[in-house]
């Protein structure tokens, strides 16, 4: 009997090392699959979530300061954070661009063509407008080609809603 006892303790010893090695080897992946991880995906998304967020904020200021009071559409906000894209030191810019289309890149005024998107580019620069292959119509393009037209003669493009915007 004793002899059986002594078999089978042999048996035990080794078999409880194997299963605690074993159970050390899980507890150990588990505790590695609940530690955070960060790739550079991660911090490219988490930066670029920052960024927005201080674009979104900066674009509440410049309309808080420099727009009639009124709530803003999350679509404003856009267009705002893209004039300041393009006129980081010119928030001037946004009050003509309310002042012209109230910040409607699609506007046209009375549906003729003549006065068209955000900055209400006039029909006159077509020519200039195509042998860049811009399309008024578009706010990127509208905005790149207001860069050009300020860049060129600074507000004066904008005489005509000067009473607006210069208050």
């Amino acid at each position: 009997m004793w002899k059986l006892l002594v078999f089978l303790g042999l048996l035990i010893i080794p078999l409880t090392t194997v299963l605690a090695l074993t159970n050390q080897r899980v507890e150990s992946s588990v505790s590695e699959l609940q530690e955070p991880t960060y790739s550079p995906v991660d911090e490219q998304v988490e930066t670029a979530e920052s960024t927005r967020f201080l674009k979104e904020q900066h674009a509440k200021l410049v309309m808080k300061e420099y727009l009639p009071l009124m709530e803003y559409t999350p679509e404003q906000t856009d267009v705002v954070i893209k004039i300041l894209e393009t006129f980081p030191n010119e928030p001037v810019m946004v009050k003509i661009a309310w002042c012209e289309s109230h910040l409607n890149p699609n506007a046209d005024r009375a549906n003729l063509g003549v006065d068209v998107g955000l900055f209400q580019i006039n029909q006159v620069h077509l020519s200039e407008l195509s042998k860049l292959g811009l399309d008024r119509r578009n706010i990127e393009d509208n905005i790149k080609f207001t860069k050009t037209l300020y860049d060129q003669a600074g507000l004066k493009p904008w005489f005509m809603s000067k009473h607006c915007w210069q208050q």
